[in-house]
């Protein structure tokens, strides 16, 4: 009998690796088993028959003198309308000076709207940049407060047929200067 470097004759070896074997083979068989079975238990579920109609619609025919026009789709104007007014942010958000301020920016938006062929069409999206409040604590959050608390809901009712069913946002629009900044986005014709 031959024996391995080890010291273990070749024949005991090769029955420890038939031995080894068997519980593989058996995982082998296990999972093909396993495949066979969901492959019959999948393919004998039955299948759903189409849906029968319940009633047959019988044609009508009908006259009309137009054709009747289809409904558009309401959306918005891919690129907006930008107005720059003229009204100083710290004037709205002074209470004293508040009342003429705003008149004066509405006056100013509308005139604006009015040269550019606008008034009467309906927007859709506001967004109302504000430049910084001089003398505030915190001038960028009081220009957002100013645009977004005051200008924006003052808007809406002021001229509810061009704004009133506009969703909007107020934004800081920058450091220098004393205006408003409104891009306008309105419904599609």
């Amino acid at each position: 009998m031959s024996r391995s470097s080890s010291g273990v004759p070749r024949s005991s070896r090769r029955r420890e690796i038939g031995v080894l074997r068997v519980p593989m083979l058996a995982g082998w068989l296990f999972a093909d088993l396993f495949l066979v079975l969901f492959i019959v238990a999948f393919s004998s579920q039955p299948s759903v028959p189409a849906a029968k109609p319940t009633s047959t619609p019988t044609p009508t025919v009908t006259h009309s003198a137009s054709p009747s026009p289809s409904p558009s789709q309401l959306g918005l104007e891919p690129t907006p309308v930008n107005a720059v007014i003229m009204v100083s942010p710290a004037a709205v958000d002074n209470p004293a000076t508040r009342t003429a301020a705003v008149r004066e920016l509405f006056a100013g938006l509308n005139g604006w709207l009015r040269d550019h062929h606008l008034l009467g069409r309906s927007a859709g999206f506001v967004v109302i940049f504000a430049t910084s409040v001089a003398g505030a604590s915190d001038p960028l959050d009081e220009a957002v407060h100013v645009a977004q608390t005051i200008v924006l809901p003052d808007l809406k009712n002021q001229d509810s047929a061009t704004f009133g069913s506009a969703s909007g946002e107020g934004l800081w629009g920058g450091g220098s200067g004393d205006f408003f900044h409104f891009q306008i986005f309105f419904f599609t014709k």
